[in-house]
This record gives C-alpha cells, sequence and structure tokens, in this order.
C-alpha cells in the first residue's frame, strides 16, 4: 500500500485538519469529507484529506 492510498482513522484526519474528532465526524455526515464505514469506525483515504485541504490543486489521480 503506498502512502496516497492510506486510511486515516478520525482522529488523525482532526489533527491533520486541526479540528476536532466530532468535527471530522461532521463532515463526513454531510460529504463535505469523503470516508468509508468499517463496522463503527470510519476510515478517511489519506487523497481526501489532502483533496479537502487542497481543493484547487489537481488530483494525481485523474488521468
Amino acid at each position: 500500500m503506498d502512502e496516497r492510498s492510506e486510511a486515516l482513522r478520525v482522529e488523525e484526519v482532526a489533527r491533520l485538519l486541526q479540528v476536532s474528532p466530532r468535527t471530522v465526524y461532521v463532515l463526513l455526515k454531510y460529504g463535505k469529507l469523503r470516508g468509508v464505514r468499517i463496522g463503527r469506525a470510519w476510515r478517511v483515504p489519506r487523497d481526501e484529506v489532502d483533496k479537502f485541504l487542497h481543493p484547487d490543486r489537481p488530483s494525481t489521480s485523474e488521468s
């Protein structure tokens, strides 16, 4: 698995975004941040966090 496809826990995403974990859950709930629910836990792909932080930057996965 390369670094770009790394799945992050909500706490890790919150630290990167400098927000609370509760805010990350709200972003996930309203579709502002894309993630995957595994059981009761959320995982957010690292590239989704990068897209959220830099929405004007072109995605490396688009070709």
